[in-house]
């Protein structure tokens, strides 16, 4: 006489939430209508605003997810908020840093 074979459980996995690729747009404030891709021959990040057209731009890694840039994205405008002269600072740098004929004095 031998026991009777228990019946196997079925595995059931559990499903991973896919992570949002569209969001709201800080700038316009319309819901759901900034888009996110990520280019990852290049290793570009991009989102862009169906209705304003606002865009932004930033390189990634292997990590990087379609939230992490426009956290980013979010933070950018944070900062060229609290200073308005965010982005001249910025542009100025980088032509004083290119420009072979300075002294660096």
């Amino acid at each position: 006489m031998g026991r009777r074979k228990k019946a196997q459980k079925k595995v059931t996995k559990k499903e991973v939430a896919k992570l949002a690729v569209v969001f709201n747009c800080p700038k316009c404030s319309y819901p759901k209508c900034c888009k996110c891709t990520i280019d990852k021959k290049s290793n570009v990040g991009n989102i862009e605003c169906s209705i304003c057209k606002a865009k932004f731009q930033m390189p990634t890694g292997i990590l990087t997810e379609p939230v992490d840039i426009y956290a980013r994205w979010i933070d950018e405008l944070e900062k060229a908020n609290a200073n308005p002269d965010y982005e001249e600072e910025e542009h100025e740098e980088s032509d004083e840093e290119n420009n072979p004929e300075s002294d660096g004095y």
